[in-house]
């Protein structure tokens, strides 16, 4: 049971850890995009 306990938990761990990567991708991603369509706009 002690197995399947710390399975479960890592799991989530790992999971929660992919999450807050993608979201963090997400972020500078977007950064990049806005900074692209301000240099868009200036031309």
């Amino acid at each position: 049971m002690v197995y399947l306990a710390s399975a479960f938990i890592a799991v989530w761990l790992l999971v929660t850890l992919y999450v807050a990567y993608m979201g963090s991708q997400q972020r500078r991603l977007e950064d990049e995009i806005r900074g692209l369509e301000e240099i868009v706009e200036r031309r």
